[in-house]
């Protein structure tokens, strides 16, 4: 069952643009032990495919079939950007949730 740790939640966060963004939540799925460093690839990777925008404001970084090997568990990080960052076609995002699956479990 994935479990969403109150110290996987990042606040006033900041971001000059939308790949800063997904750096950074590759780098926060590092430091909680979701991923290898490699999955930050399969995030941009994915994003060049199609946009993660989902909506009011929420854009959900995960990576693609291929670099799932470089998920070590499944797990969830939520960054809060209070002044958004732009994403691109006049959309703006205040929240990332990144997702990293080792199958169907998100």
């Amino acid at each position: 069952m994935l479990t969403l740790n109150l110290s996987n939640i990042f606040l006033n966060q900041s971001a000059e643009n939308k790949l800063e963004v997904i750096e950074l939540v590759g780098q926060k799925m590092v430091e909680a032990g979701y991923t290898t460093e490699a999955y930050t690839v399969g995030l941009k990777m994915r994003e060049a495919i199609s946009s993660t925008f989902l909506g009011n404001g929420i854009a959900v970084p995960h990576g693609t079939p291929n670099t799932r090997d470089a998920v070590i568990k499944t797990g969830v990080v939520i960054l809060q950007f209070p002044r958004g960052v732009d994403w691109g076609d006049g959309e703006k995002v205040f929240m990332a949730v990144g997702i990293a699956a080792c199958s169907n479990e998100h």
